[in-house]
């Protein structure tokens, strides 16, 4: 479960204190002079609004939960029936010819927690662009429990590029979501004698963040 934190700051405008509530977010460059700013748990920038409303709102309409002091509070149910489907055509611009059409499509289906474009975006992880891969690892991570399977699966990939993508993005997932660690431990264990180095060391880091990830949220829990 994705959670958002409020803040509540205060700040000076106009001479005057005033009361502001603080959210974390994500800046996005829509263009070189362009930032656009949306709500994310993970942000490193912040979004502040006039209101505890106005923030609530804004956490809701990215589709995450936010906390209300110990409690963790849950969205108004949203009527989707209707809606556009935007999956296909977002993972259909996964095949454009433009680099950052691409890079902006794979952000943008980790953002929707895409399960339909798990098996195209491992698909991308054999691509010899580490922006690209990089970009990828980042969205199935955020799409999280639903890519353990396949990426299981892609560790043992003839394409050492590929596998050691896929070693890498298990890792990135269990700092976001309770992994299970005795379905992917064994598997990870038995990278660390693989015939590329640079995957026995990425598996070797996996394992880490595997692993202290689960103490550490078995110890909090």
């Amino acid at each position: 479960m994705d959670i958002i934190p409020i803040k509540k700051n205060k700040v000076k405008k106009d001479g005057s204190e005033i009361e502001v509530f603080t959210i974390p977010a994500l800046s996005i460059n829509l263009s070189d002079k362009v930032t656009k700013k949306v709500p994310h748990p993970n942000g490193n920038s912040t979004m502040s609004f006039s209101t505890l409303e106005k923030a609530i709102s804004a956490i809701q309409l990215a589709g995450y939960h936010y906390r209300d002091g110990g409690r963790v509070v849950l969205p108004r149910a949203v009527d989707t029936i209707g809606l556009v489907d935007v999956k296909q055509p977002l993972i259909a611009l996964l095949q454009d010819k433009s680099s950052s059409v691409v890079l902006s499509a794979i952000y943008a289906l980790g953002e929707i927690n895409c399960e339909e474009a798990i098996t195209p975006l491992i698909n991308l992880l054999e691509k010899d662009d580490n922006t690209v891969r990089d970009r990828t690892i980042q969205s199935l991570a955020k799409i999280g429990l639903s890519a353990v399977g396949p990426l299981l699966a892609t560790i043992n990939d003839e394409n050492w590029i590929k596998r050691n993508a896929a070693i890498i993005c298990l890792g990135e997932i269990s700092e976001l979501h309770p992994l299970d660690p005795h379905k992917i431990l064994g598997a990870i264990i038995n990278k660390l004698e693989d015939p590329q180095s640079v995957v026995r060391s990425s598996a070797a880091i996996s394992l880490a963040k595997i692993y202290k990830n689960t103490i550490t949220k078995s110890h909090s829990g």
